[in-house]
């Protein structure tokens, strides 16, 4: 066995030591200096006056609705403060269309709920800088009820896994697979380890994609660190052969081991090409793992997009990966170094000769006037 190969398997432990060189790097403070900016009290009273005028919803969930809002003519974006990040610093401009998330109920008593967890996101996310994590630029609390405003992003995954995007422009290969999933472990990665923070929901509808198809984590309502995650969650019959089974059977509460577990059916679903895979099942009142069904010549026969570009090397090593994440027991599951040391293993075998045509990303127009040229994950 390689040593890449044992990489994969090597279970996590959460009470890892951090390497010297990322405790050095926390002392001092190692990396750029960045403004963090914001939109002001008053641009957010804009756009909330703006999405019940011509807003236009793009995403529904039990305890939010997300609107597609226009920024023209509002004031820049602030500086409030800096930070210091090892992180590629991106774009200080506002970007021609926001995401205004608002905090709605479909019953009375989740009223509630729903204004926790929207405060929950800006909390998590307001302190949180990362290439692959949600970007928030406000949020405000009224006689209105609460809003928090994002980029508008250009589709979630589900949309290009499932082939659902309606604009011909837009492109998804296999490259694309490859280093979205890279995308997804870095960011889930820099949650876990580097700020103790788990996810909680992470899932197809909760990963956002844009124009250039880099791939972002969102949706921190359920965001908790690990310290006080402490709350168990009753899933339904839906759920079955989807979460870590230690979920399932309300056993535990979420753990580095149960994000381990999400992150790999994430990939499955990529892999797959759908957007629900069943990964285990309950066979004589135990738990069976489906995960032999899954090889890299039936994800080349079922995957439209493998099917046009197969890479078989690759995608046999981000297969390694994926079934690595998704072992039944909690113990046996790899952690976060081996997410993206997976993945890179598995780019490192894409042979780029096969097809020459996917090195060049598509410049996607997301701002046509009808305000619909893209959407948005359901919120959970």
């Amino acid at each position: 066995m390689n040593r890449a190969r044992r990489q994969h398997c090597q279970p996590y432990s959460a009470t890892r030591e951090l390497s010297w060189g990322q405790k050095v790097g926390r002392l001092f403070g190692f990396g750029r200096s960045v403004s963090v900016l914001r939109l002001s009290e008053t641009s957010m009273e804009e756009l909330i006056a703006r999405h019940q005028t011509s807003g236009c919803p793009v995403g529904y969930g039990r305890v939010g609705t997300v609107y597609k809002v226009r920024t023209r003519i509002l004031e820049p974006l602030v500086s409030t403060s800096y930070r210091t990040t090892p992180y590629p610093v991106s774009g200080e401009r506002l970007p021609k269309f926001v995401a205004l998330k608002k905090a709605t109920a479909r019953k009375k008593e989740e009223s509630e709920e729903a204004l926790t967890d929207l405060r929950n996101e800006w909390d998590m996310l307001s302190n949180l800088y990362h290439p692959n994590i949600v970007t928030v630029h406000g949020f405000i609390e009224n006689f209105q009820g609460a809003f928090l405003a994002m980029p508008f992003y250009h589709c979630c995954l589900s949309d290009l896994v499932e082939d659902n995007i309606r604009l011909s422009s837009v492109k998804y290969s296999t490259k694309d697979m490859l280093f979205i999933s890279r995308d997804i472990a870095r960011g889930l990665k820099y949650l876990v380890v580097d700020n103790g923070i788990l996810h909680c929901d992470l899932f197809h509808k909760n990963i956002l994609v844009t124009s250039d198809n880099t791939a972002v984590i969102a949706d921190f309502g359920k965001a908790r660190t690990s310290a006080s995650c402490v709350a168990r969650i009753n899933f339904e019959k839906y759920h079955e052969g989807i979460v870590a089974p230690e979920l399932y059977i309300r056993e535990t509460s979420f753990t580095p081991q149960s994000e381990s577990f999400a992150f790999g059916h994430v990939l499955l679903c990529i892999l797959v090409g759908q957007s629900k895979v069943p990964i285990w099942q309950i066979k004589e009142e135990a738990f069976q793992s489906l995960l032999s069904f899954f090889t890299t010549e039936n994800l080349a026969l079922n995957n439209s997009v493998l099917k046009n570009n197969p890479q078989p090397e690759a995608v046999e090593k981000l297969l390694e990966v994926t079934s690595s994440c998704l072992k039944l027991s909690p113990a046996h599951r790899a952690g976060p170094d081996c997410w993206v040391s997976g993945v890179e293993d598995a780019i490192r075998e894409f042979r780029y000769e096969v097809d020459q045509s996917e090195d060049v990303k598509p410049d996607v127009n997301m701002s046509d006037e009808s305000g619909r040229t893209g959407s948005w994950c359901v919120i959970s």
